[in-house]
């Protein structure tokens, strides 16, 4: 099994930067899945995800609230 920490930002609106928002831990058994995996996460807690990839220690999300 895979695990990884996600480093959420949150997006707000045109011309506003993203900001922090929570960190999550995923867990999967390959890369594949750990994407998989932060993009339920997310929507769980009401997010669309609009870019996630992996960074130097771990994942990487921007995300907004769902409409």
């Amino acid at each position: 099994m895979r695990r990884s920490i996600v480093t959420v930002f949150l997006l707000r609106g045109a011309g506003q930067a993203p900001e922090p928002g929570p960190k999550l831990e995923v867990t999967a058994a390959s890369d594949d899945g750990l994407r998989d995996a932060a993009r339920e996460a997310l929507r769980q807690r009401g997010l669309t995800v609009r870019a996630l990839s992996f960074g130097p220690t771990g994942l990487v999300a921007y995300a907004e609230a769902a409409p």
